[in-house]
């Protein structure tokens, strides 16, 4: 029977909700973007999340493990763009804005469910318009559901204002793996962006990667097309396959942290920059409601 808790912290930021069964165990945090800080199946770590102190806390606006990225994934240049023959301007992160807008947003729980089989968790976020560079109408719902083997995320934003706006999603997970090296990488793409100094992508080039290939010594920060929305990810202790849905183009983001006890593995509805360039971005019109969802089905090695 799966459990789900709600547990407090003396620092907001840091309230929880744990959802749990003999086999796996889940972390949620309403208040940091309803991100996912921990899944844990049959005692093995897969998702490499914060702690539950202040130091996950700088360790998570260092990193933004997990965390939910809207409207835009990756990096948007100089924060800059332009819609409906408007100019906006968002704040930068560092040289260019990065990683959306609602990691850091308190996002309320509408509903949890538990039974025998799978948890539910559903969480929402409704913006005031007053965004820096993104003054919209927009409704976010979050759903994680989780069961002995699976975990499917769904994010759904729905547009109650009177006018468009542009958007993409990304998902920005940490897998755990003591021992990198001996993973395992597989995904099918036939081209990886190529970015400038400031890792904005500026063109494409060949993919010279084979389809599966051990991560080795491997030090990664790139932007990968997808032919096929699928990726397996193998370690010693554990096999995880991700699959996303999308309609037109699928993008995936490869980061290896220096200390390599992870490897991040983002995937993403556009393109970096997408709302300059945009590949892969989308409009969303008035009233309309559009949904992306994420897949992570794993099993242990035996």
């Amino acid at each position: 029977m799966f459990q789900i808790v709600e547990v407090t912290n003396n620092n907001a930021l840091l309230s929880h909700i744990h959802v749990f069964n003999d086999k796996i165990s889940c972390k949620i945090f309403p208040n940091l973007g309803a991100s996912l800080q921990e899944l844990v199946f049959e005692t093995k770590p897969i998702i490499n999340g914060i702690e539950v102190s202040e130091n996950g806390l700088s360790e998570y606006q260092n990193f933004k493990k997990s965390a939910l990225l809207f409207p835009f994934p990756g990096r948007i240049e100089k924060g800059k763009y332009m819609h409906n023959q408007r100019s906006f301007q968002f704040d930068s992160n560092e040289a260019n804005a990065i990683h959306g807008l609602v990691f850091d947003r308190h996002f309320e729980v509408e509903s949890t469910e538990a039974s025998e089989e799978n948890a539910k968790v559903v969480l929402s976020y409704t913006s005031n318009e007053k965004l820096k560079g993104f003054p919209f109408k927009f409704q976010l719902l979050v759903s994680y559901v989780i069961s002995n083997d699976c975990l499917q995320l769904s994010i759904d934003v729905k547009n109650p204002g009177k006018e468009s706006f542009p958007f993409g999603f990304g998902w920005h997970p940490y897998f755990r793996s003591e021992h990198l090296a001996n993973g395992t990488l597989s995904f099918s793409s036939e081209e990886q962006m190529v970015c400038d100094e400031n890792k904005i992508p500026k063109t494409t080039k060949k993919n010279t990667l084979t389809q599966s290939f051990k991560l080795e010594s491997r030090f990664f920060d790139d932007t990968f097309i997808l032919l096929d929305k699928e990726v397996t990810f193998e370690t010693d202790n554990y096999i995880l396959q991700m699959n996303f849905s999308e309609t037109t183009k699928a993008f995936l983001q490869i980061f290896t942290p220096s200390d390599r006890k992870s490897i991040a593995l983002e995937p993403m509805s556009c393109s970096p920059n997408a709302f300059n360039t945009g590949n892969g971005l989308k409009v969303l019109q008035s009233q309309e409601t559009y949904t992306w969802q994420v897949g992570l089905h794993f099993r242990t090695r035996s």
